[in-house]
């Protein structure tokens, strides 16, 4: 008996901990490293931006249809390793984007990289 009380106990502070995690919400998140599996921390933000490299269309629906507002990332000067069209932009690399390693600087002079922007 002693440890179903002890058990009450816990699971009740569980409880407040969590909901006390989400009694505010915030107007936007910046999540540009994550996709869908990382869905739990996006509940308490109206808004989130989001690298649509890493989502499907369907996922962002769902995301929508859970009353969020998705915005895409996307920096139109620059060119990350990281993206799935990296090697394909090769040839529109300019000199590497100071302070991040993986990342150029991309000529948004070259029609090749305007038709993948806009």
């Amino acid at each position: 008996m002693k440890h179903i009380k002890y058990l009450a106990v816990l699971f009740s502070a569980m409880t407040v901990l969590l909901a006390a995690c989400c009694k505010d919400s915030f107007d936007y998140g910046v999540f540009t490293g994550d996709d869908i599996n990382q869905q739990k921390k996006y509940e308490c933000y109206d808004s989130i931006v989001v690298d649509p490299s890493n989502f499907t269309s369907n996922q962002v629906e769902t995301l929508k249809a859970d009353g969020k507002n998705v915005y895409a990332y996307l920096n139109i000067g620059s060119l990350e390793n990281a993206q799935p069209y990296y090697k394909s932009y090769k040839d529109v690399m300019l000199d590497r984007y100071d302070g991040w390693p993986d990342e150029h600087w991309a000529d948004v002079t070259k029609e090749k990289w305007q038709r993948l922007v806009v």
